[in-house]
């Protein structure tokens, strides 16, 4: 089945209904169009089907989901979890994980842990993860020169800075 992206969404929807694959690409578009819910409402459907990358997906928004407390308490195990799921698939999950690592998000700080992650994320071409490690290391040293931070404190604000970060994961039902 080939379908046509640039015809009318309901289109779309006929044709990819019965095509899990179809589905969850649709999703994809979904999703980086900022519907969320749209989106994970098609990967649960093509998840349904048998659509491994779907699957995928749809652990990953649920991750992120808990992760930024969205319409949900912030929950980091469950988000952890999520994320542990799909991460040798799936890049953004690697990236969430170096972070928790790195802040200590519902699991021990462990610097090194998170560089191995975010190495990994970069090499599957992984732009969130390659931004996230720039800024973080530009941030890093601006705050300990221009403020004679020590390291530790430096990383604290930083963390409560990543805290603070709320993204556009909403109206997905738990």
């Amino acid at each position: 089945l080939i379908i046509n992206f640039n015809k009318g969404t309901e289109q779309i929807l006929k044709e990819a209904s019965d095509n899990s694959y179809a589905m969850s690409e649709l999703g994809e578009r979904y999703l980086y169009a900022n519907m969320d819910e749209e989106a994970f409402k098609l990967f649960e459907e093509a998840d349904k089907g048998g659509c491994i990358k779907a699957k995928h997906n749809k652990l990953l928004l649920l991750g992120k989901k808990y992760y930024y407390g969205n319409e949900t308490n912030k929950d980091y195990k469950k988000a952890f979890d999520l994320f542990s799921q799909i991460q040798k698939t799936n890049v953004h999950a690697k990236y969430y994980l170096a972070k928790m690592y790195l802040f200590g998000y519902g699991v021990g700080e462990n610097e090194k842990l998170s560089e191995n992650l975010i190495d990994e994320a970069v090499k599957m071409k992984g732009t969130e993860a390659t931004e996230f490690i720039f800024k973080y290391n530009t941030n890093m040293v601006k705050l300990m020169q221009e403020f004679n931070l020590d390291k530790n404190i430096a990383k604290e604000i930083l963390k409560r800075l990543d805290s603070l970060n709320s993204e556009n994961i909403k109206n997905i039902k738990i």
